[in-house]
């Protein structure tokens, strides 16, 4: 399968932890609202979700879940389990595998101390300088804003009209289950305070790590590297707190929507490593699984 953005690494380093364990990601903000998403499970955590008569469980962990321990009294009818592995391509017994293409590449970045963009692209390195030099408390200046902000400028947005608003979704729901999980950083023009680019994340003490989960500038303003600077924040306040990766996503690869192209392409720009996720796992049960 080719993959543009660089190299696939058969694991993932030491220490890190994919987003969907961390304490603080809340897995029941992954589904839609109105089909009761709760989190179930231990080691791994996994999310459920029901359309009567039907429930539906998702699990991101090498290990295999324990489907005893998210129901335990056999209330779910008719269980379809989804099991995504990260790294591991075994299929144990039970499990089934519908496809043989990845399920998604995700890109990851490691934090280095001292010089952290030394591994950047030279256009990364060369528009953060810019940044720094021309722009920052210039003519743009970078602050954290509110949910309603962020919302109201990304509708205005070249992301928000390419993927029909799907890319917030993430942070609406996570906002509604845990208000305050999601930082805003947004570039925010001197001369009117118009709020012309933005980048959300979500921080976890507990790994260590930061996962991007939307961003987005306005077309007026693509020729200004208003998004290298942000992410230039990001990467500079993580380092400060002496955080160790970085989580930039989902990457595109020729099964995932064309319009994944762009970002992905800007993304690959800031000296990441990537992990191709084996094709998920299924399995159905009825009632008690022992």
């Amino acid at each position: 399968m080719e993959f543009p953005y660089g190299k696939i690494t058969p694991a993932l380093p030491q220490g890190c932890i994919p987003y969907e364990q961390w304490p603080e990601f809340k897995l029941e903000a992954l589904p839609q609202p109105f089909c009761s998403p709760e989190a179930v499970g231990h080691s791994p955590k996994g999310v459920r979700w029901s359309f009567w008569p039907l429930t539906f469980e998702e699990y991101v962990s090498d290990q295999e879940p324990d489907l005893s321990a998210s129901d335990p009294h056999g209330t779910a009818r008719y269980r379809f389990i989804m099991w995504q592995r990260i790294t591991h391509t075994d299929r144990p017994k039970g499990w089934w595998r519908l496809s043989r293409t990845p399920s998604r590449i995700e890109g990851f970045a490691h934090i280095y101390p001292g010089v952290y963009w030394r591994h950047w692209s030279k256009d990364a390195r060369q528009k953060r300088k810019k940044w720094l030099t021309e722009i920052l408390n210039k003519t743009y200046t970078t602050r954290t804003a509110t949910f309603a902000e962020f919302e109201e400028a990304y509708k205005k947005s070249t992301v928000a009209r390419s993927t029909l608003r799907e890319s917030i979704k993430i942070a609406q729901q996570m906002e509604a289950v845990s208000p305050g999980a999601v930082t805003y950083k947004v570039a925010e023009r001197m001369s009117d305070g118009v709020i012309k680019a933005g980048f959300a994340y979500i921080d976890s003490d507990h790994t260590q790590s930061s996962y991007y989960t939307v961003g987005f500038y306005h077309k007026d303003t693509q020729n200004v590297p208003l998004m290298v600077g942000l992410i230039d924040t990001w990467y500079r306040d993580k380092q400060t707190q002496g955080y160790r990766f970085l989580h930039m996503g989902q990457f595109w690869f020729p099964a995932k929507p064309r319009a994944w192209k762009g970002f992905s392409t800007f993304k690959a720009k800031f000296g990441l490593f990537y992990i191709s996720y084996p094709p998920r796992l299924w399995r159905f049960a009825r009632g008690k699984v022992f």
